[in-house]
């Protein structure tokens, strides 16, 4: 039964934060806009980013959180996608643990109807 309502919330998380991107590319002429310095070069030839101004509107929802990956590359991302990535995580560990918790019943009740 808690799983049912994990599941739940883990759908919420993750349409939440897809709401969230759409709404910001919505009313930014359909670009996402990005906040990082440095990356002006990469945004100009996108079709999907713009660079942030004055003008952004809903700039908290925009690319504003860089993080540095152990590799050296930057990746950028908006508080939408860090909701979709809690969500998906969420979700996956629901699936699986309630998976092995059922499967775990399931040989328990089969090597318990074999001792008889």
């Amino acid at each position: 039964r808690l799983a049912k309502f994990v599941l739940i919330g883990a759908f919420l998380i993750l349409f939440t934060g897809g709401f969230c991107n759409a709404l910001v590319s919505y009313f930014n002429d359909y670009k996402m806009p990005v906040n990082v310095e440095g990356f002006e070069k990469q945004i100009a030839n996108s079709p999907r980013h713009t660079s942030f101004s004055s003008n952004t509107r809903f700039p908290l929802l925009a690319d504003n959180i860089c993080l540095t990956l152990p590799n050296g590359r930057l990746y950028i991302m908006s508080i939408g996608d860090v909701l979709i990535f809690v969500g998906t995580g969420v979700l996956f560990i629901t699936v699986f643990t309630t998976y092995f918790r059922v499967r775990s019943l399931y040989l328990r009740a089969l090597l318990t109807k074999s001792d008889k």
